[in-house]
């Protein structure tokens, strides 16, 4: 059984501090009742590639998944489908992309493997068949030049190290705030 929530904004006027108001206009909720729903169930993507669970999680699994591509023909096939589905869930490339790695897994990664802020050296992803060649040909084509995808993995790569720099940001804002009082 499903239940649905409509939460209203919390910043309107009319709500007190820590008031909830249901509203059908508002942000719409969605909570399982069922002890096995879960994201797998939701989403058909978590499974389109056997052994693997998407979006991945650790700079191992993306790893684990190049060895597979290389070694496998079949699962190079399902990992191109995957990426042609998860093109269509959303208008940019480079949020296709997001939804198949997470932020964890790709902080270690970039495209040419040099990282000009600090100068650490990181894992190419031109190197890695699931990161270019894949991509060429799930995306390439009519869609995009291969220029045009290489500068949306970067793109990708930029989100997410914007997001790692925002939760540092507002982790130090807190801990001085809390010096403070």
């Amino acid at each position: 059984m499903q239940y649905v929530f409509y939460i209203a904004d919390t910043r309107s006027p009319s709500t007190k501090k820590g008031e909830i108001r249901l509203n059908r206009r508002s942000f719409k909720f969605a909570v399982n009742d069922d002890d096995e729903s879960n994201d797998e169930a939701e989403n058909p993507m978590f499974r389109s590639v056997p052994g693997f669970r998407f979006p991945l999680k650790t700079a191992k699994d993306i790893e684990d998944l190049e060895r597979s591509v290389r070694a496998s023909a079949t699962i190079r096939r399902q990992y191109i489908e995957l990426l042609r589905k998860a093109r269509r869930l959303v208008e940019k490339p480079s949020f296709a992309f997001l939804k198949l790695f997470s932020d964890a897994a790709l902080l270690d990664y970039n495209y040419s493997g040099r990282c000009n802020f600090s100068g650490t050296q990181k894992k190419a992803m031109k190197d890695y068949k699931i990161f270019a060649e894949c991509i060429v040909e799930a995306w390439g084509g009519e869609s995009y030049s291969i220029e045009e995808l290489r500068q949306y993995l970067c793109n990708a790569i930029t989100l997410v190290n914007n997001r790692k720099r925002g939760a540092r940001f507002r982790k130090n804002q807190r801990s001085t705030r809390g010096d403070k009082k």
